[in-house]
């Protein structure tokens, strides 16, 4: 489901539209004298791996050298 906004709206509330569309996955259609023109979604993000599924793809032999990078934080 899409809220729909006026320009003029999202221009007052950029930061709070966005942290709503971010944060709680919302969903929204900008319109500029009552014609739609911009929606306003979530992006696809890369899902991250879990250490479960981390720890079965080594075990099946399917996490080569090289093919997936880790970074260790101190």
């Amino acid at each position: 489901m899409s809220t729909t906004i006026t320009a003029t709206e999202l221009g007052k509330n950029l930061s709070d539209v966005l942290n709503r569309v971010r944060y709680r996955g919302e969903r929204f259609t900008v319109a500029r004298n009552g014609e739609p023109i911009a929606v306003l979604e979530p992006a696809d993000v890369p899902s991250r791996i879990t250490l479960r599924d981390l720890a079965a793809q080594i075990g099946d032999g399917r996490l080569a050298r090289g093919s997936a990078s880790l970074t260790h934080k101190p």
